[in-house]
């Protein structure tokens, strides 16, 4: 399975958050020097991996701002990625879909 497949794959446990949480963190790192090679742009790296589950909502985030970052300079419309309850698995399952479509919008305009 590819990195960005495994993004859309949702989490059910603490070891498949595990494996997204790194596979989420190697993809904006990817997207981010991507960016930097071609728009000479360094965009700030955030603590994406591992999740610190007591201060979930400040890793929320995190990861709202990275993508944030990416989708501003590619000019891409982002979603809102800070109001999620993980418990609730629907709002999970579009939580990790739109997360995911980012990420591969982001990738797709890039070309990598």
């Amino acid at each position: 399975m590819t990195m960005l497949a495994a993004l859309f794959e949702v989490p059910k446990n603490r070891q498949d958050w595990d494996r997204w949480s790194w596979n989420n963190k190697t993809c904006v790192d990817e997207i981010n020097q991507a960016i930097f090679s071609k728009y000479n742009t360094n965009l700030q790296a955030f603590p994406l991996d591992p999740i610190p589950w007591d201060a979930f909502y400040n890793w929320l985030a995190y990861n709202q701002q990275s993508h944030d970052n990416f989708n501003g300079v590619l000019g891409l419309q982002g979603q809102d990625l800070e109001s999620v309850d993980i418990n609730d698995a629907h709002q999970l399952q579009t939580w990790v879909w739109l997360n995911y479509q980012e990420l591969y919008s982001a990738r797709a305009s890039l070309q990598i």
